[in-house]
């Protein structure tokens, strides 16, 4: 089995090539995730918005026709009432 590579770092210790090729992987990986992933967080947080706004329009909507169906209520009550 071949010894792997090793490399002197600018203050002098050793360090493994392949920790470093690893390192490099990781980084280059992270970066070129990191546009999606923000992207990404920006649709989810776009979604959840437009899901509070329907949310919001169906309870203003249950709202208002629960008063509307109490209006006709009381509006039926006093036509009887004149009777």
């Amino acid at each position: 089995m071949a010894k792997p590579k090793e490399s002197t770092s600018e203050v002098g210790v050793v360090v493994n090539k392949q920790v470093v090729n690893a390192v490099a992987a990781t980084n280059y990986a992270v970066l070129g995730e990191s546009g999606n992933e923000a992207q990404g967080v920006a649709f989810e947080s776009m979604a959840h918005s437009l899901a509070l706004a329907m949310q919001n329009a169906q309870a203003t909507q249950f709202g208002a026709k629960q008063i509307s169906s109490t209006c006709v209520a009381k509006t039926c009550a006093a036509i009887l009432s004149i009777s």
